[in-house]
């Protein structure tokens, strides 16, 4: 009975030591595993691997830039294109017509948030600028070209004018767009010119 209590005491450390093992290897075990790997191999990164993704992640900018580019051009265009074939017959236009026309003028307006929005990619300052202008030139065009419907009375060849420079402007800034980046997004040249009857 002596030593039983002896044997006991010593078991206890050995129990001990075994819990401690079998920790150390689950610790080793989570080195080997997936998830104990992660944290190692994303510090262990090898410089080129970093810069491919930096460069994958350029591209992906690129694409999503011109993507957007594409879209907002082509709606502004559109909605541009809609507003001057009403103004054509500024004073027979329906409540209908008007009410179409302010539509394009509010989506002329996000257009040219989304402009704002964008964050173009490195190499692509020169072409944003004139971008920007091109849009915002729709988009006065339209202000204007819903004034003049609103209010054909009040119309003067100098607003139809100032109208169609806008336009001009809008139409030389979109080609310049397109060239600078080797596309061909939808211009506003077939715009026809207004002028008062």
């Amino acid at each position: 009975e002596g030593a039983k209590p002896r044997q006991a005491e010593q078991a206890k450390p050995k129990q001990a030591g075994k819990q401690e093992d079998a920790s150390d290897r689950q610790s080793a075990s989570d080195e080997g595993s997936p998830e104990g790997a992660k944290p190692r191999q994303a510090e262990q990164a090898k410089p080129e691997q970093a810069s491919k993704q930096e460069g994958a992640s350029d591209r992906q900018s690129e694409a999503e830039y011109l993507g957007e580019i594409g879209d907002i051009q082509n709606g502004a265009v559109e909605a541009s294109l809609e507003s001057n074939a009403k103004l054509l017959r500024y004073d027979l236009l329906t409540g209908g017509d008007l009410e179409a026309m302010e539509a394009n003028r509010t989506a002329l307006g996000a257009y040219s948030d989304r402009v704002k929005d964008l964050d173009p990619p490195r190499g692509y300052g020169d072409q944003y600028r004139v971008f920007v202008l091109a849009i915002a030139e729709l988009r006065d065009a339209n202000e204007l070209a819903y004034r003049l419907a609103a209010d054909p009375s009040s119309a003067t060849q100098t607003d139809f004018e100032a109208y169609d420079r806008h336009v001009d402007r809008a139409t030389a800034y979109l080609r310049r767009s397109n060239e600078m980046l080797g596309e061909d997004y939808k211009g506003a040249g077939a715009a026809r010119r207004i002028s008062l009857r």
